[in-house]
């Protein structure tokens, strides 16, 4: 140990150990004391120490400002007599009581063994496959039963000259269908809309819309399946005649170029920004390449040149296209040759409304199938809509958002599948806002998305909003930058109170798998990754994630507050598994878990520790996550873990 420093509010001194080197804390409420620490030489001497560096009454936060390798921290003590009992004249020093501290909890920490890991994967797979495979959930009797009337859709024997009242005379666009739902149609309140099994059904442009829309929802219906085989599959992505489109060689080697983006020229480019691409339903994946200046991606006159990045930002990125996992790297391109290097990265050109992809067989040829997601809408509930359901769809290809539901009122999800809903600056699989309320999303299968699950006060949402009864239950999240994200952007009152709330969100019985691990880029332990990720304002009552199965995560497992205390407003946490590296996940407390145990840490702040075993102890022992279990892997076994995942056959 290299010093202690003690201090009021003021910054005078109270205790200074003589000798002893020290960067000086700062307390931000007054009468409570900030002690810095430099425990370089100590850790580094007795590595064992580290993961008990937190202990009663006093708070442990990495000071990054001396960079990486010094270790150093900022305890926080309740009172001046607090914090002399820990100085070295009173105490005979930290380093002593580290070495001979111990905590009567114990937790349930286990290596991942191969047996554990074998069990995993074969739930993992059974839930998936249950999904996939599960009956509708409300049928046409039901409807009639309910004092409503069942209508059918039907792109496969479907004709719109039909009344759409039986399977044998069903409708066959969604056009028909949007037309027949107005004020003025027949599709009105109570009744249900049935899409038959094996059907395909691609967006469209609808007046007063400015994104591509597959399907709009309307109050008070009920839209599920009939039929046999398949769900019924709704896809924002460019619709493919021949189910490749026709790909034409360019001058450049192994590059395409798509004959045509759309028949309108405005909706070939930004406004049908291309998100991701997944071929064969999803046996390999397109790198998306982006330039960092759309409007003139290679320079002037395309001379000059400008870097063009994986996904977002100027920097190297690992990535995985399902056949091969490598390290894309910031590029200086003249030109799409320069640009496009390694089998399905793909480039939309906005300015010249082109689509190119690097393939090394013709891709209508190597392929059954290609779907390149487009900006805009999977379903898109109309404003404040209330009491639908969603019943057996599949939700896919879109570079923005599956279900847009808004300030939605009695919304269930239910029996569907949503993926590859990723790519555009927006990239969420389920989003609800305002004053939503009464939302269900259960038995779902969300996979390759961006935020699997949504809920958000946004900057423009008016004040005293209140997100309320919100259900996500029995789902299987795969490969998703998030789990789930609550977003309260109106920041406090001066008196710490929260004008925008979300009540009564219960997570429960779901599998996260592979968050971080989003389909084409592998990201770094950050926000992305997380199963939960919430703004530090959550102001939440009753806010519950329990009894679910974590498994594998990129990043850190909670980028978001969470609490030991039962009436929190933060996120409580209860019985759940966690499979994880140690070595890069973290937690983050809030604010006021953080009051509760040093008095000192302003609103707003996160505080991350990592989650190894001595700390997990320890917050257990406070009451985090009781009942919980815990399985570890190191570095090694990851590598082996996430590449069999990204590589495996989808």
């Amino acid at each position: 140990m290299n010093g202690v420093l003690l201090m009021n509010s003021d910054e005078s001194s109270v205790h200074l150990a003589e000798n002893f080197d020290f960067t000086e804390g700062e307390s931000e409420d007054g009468g409570y004391r900030t002690a810095a620490i430099d425990l370089s030489e100590m850790v580094k001497a007795h590595p064992e120490l580290l993961g008990q560096l937190n202990f009663p009454h006093i708070l442990l936060k990495p000071d990054a400002s001396h960079g990486e390798l010094a270790i150093r921290y900022i305890a926080v003590f309740e009172s001046t007599e607090a914090a002399n009992e820990f100085s070295p004249e009173a105490n005979a020093g930290i380093e002593d009581y580290l070495k001979n501290y111990t905590c009567s909890t114990d937790i349930n920490y286990k290596r991942y063994s191969s047996d554990v890991e074998e069990e995993m994967n074969a739930l993992l797979d059974k839930r998936i496959d249950e999904i996939k495979n599960s009956e509708s959930g409300v049928t046409p009797q039901d409807i009639i039963d309910a004092g409503g009337t069942p209508y059918y859709v039907s792109s496969i024997n479907g004709d719109d000259n039909n009344d759409g009242k039986s399977p044998e005379t069903a409708w066959k666009t969604l056009a028909k269908l949007e037309n027949e739902s107005d004020v003025f149609g027949r599709v009105s309140y109570g009744d249900g809309v049935f899409f038959e099994r094996g059907s395909v059904f691609y967006s469209g442009k609808y007046e007063g819309i400015v994104s591509m829309t597959t399907l709009i929802a309307h109050s008070y219906v009920t839209y599920s399946a009939y039929g046999k085989g398949a769900k019924p599959e709704f896809r924002n992505s460019l619709y493919f005649e021949n189910g490749t489109g026709s790909w034409l060689p360019t001058e450049y080697p192994n590059i395409w170029v798509l004959d045509k983006i759309d028949d309108d020229p405005a909706m070939c480019g930004k406004a049908s920004e291309i998100g991701n691409m997944a071929f064969d339903g999803g046996r390999a994946l397109g790198i998306r390449i982006k330039s960092s200046d759309e409007d003139d991606p290679f320079g002037e006159d395309r001379t000059a040149g400008v870097f063009l990045t994986i996904g977002y930002g100027n920097n190297y990125a690992t990535v995985s296209n399902g056949e091969e996992i490598y390290t894309a790297e910031p590029r200086r391109c003249r030109n799409i040759g320069d640009a496009l290097q390694r089998n399905y990265e793909y480039f939309h050109d906005f300015k010249e409304g082109k689509l190119y992809l690097y393939s090394d067989v013709d891709p209508s040829v190597k392929f059954n199938e290609i779907a390149a997601s487009r900006n805009g809408y999977v379903i898109l509930a109309e404003g404040d809509s209330e009491d639908i359901i969603f019943d057996n769809l599949s939700l896919k290809y879109s570079g923005t958002y599956g279900l847009q539901g808004g300030a939605a009122k009695n919304m269930t999800v239910q029996n569907c599948e949503a993926g590859y809903l990723y790519g555009c600056e927006v990239e969420t699989c389920f989003e609800f806002f305002g004053d939503a309320k009464n939302i269900q999303v259960k038995n779902t299968y969300i996979h390759h998305g961006g935020g699997a699950m949504t809920c958000q006060n946004t900057d423009y949402t008016p004040y005293n909003s209140q997100i309320e009864n919100i259900e996500y239950a029995n789902n299987v999240i795969v490969s998703c930058v998030t789990g789930n994200e609550n977003w309260n952007h109106t920041a406090p009152d001066e008196n710490g109170v929260g004008t925008n709330k979300m009540k009564n969100q219960h997570i429960h019985d779901n599998i996260f798998a592979y968050m971080g691990y989003s389909s084409t880029k592998i990201t770094p332990p950050s926000a992305d990754g997380s199963v939960v990720c919430s703004s530090v304002y959550i102001e939440g009552e009753n806010c519950v994630f329990e009894n679910n199965t974590v498994i594998c995560g990129a990043g850190t497992m909670f980028y978001a507050p969470i609490s030991t205390n039962e009436h929190s407003r933060a996120w409580i946490t209860k019985n759940n598994t966690y499979v994880f590296n140690p070595s890069h996940q973290v937690l983050q407390f809030s604010h006021e878990t953080i009051n509760e145990l040093n008095q000192n840490m302003s609103k707003g702040n996160r505080i991350e520790t990592p989650m190894n075993y001595r700390y997990l102890v320890y917050y257990n022992s406070m009451g985090f996550d009781p009942g919980a279990s815990y399985y570890w892997y190191d570095d090694i076994k990851e590598e082996r873990i996430v590449s069999s995942w990204l590589l495996k056959q989808k």
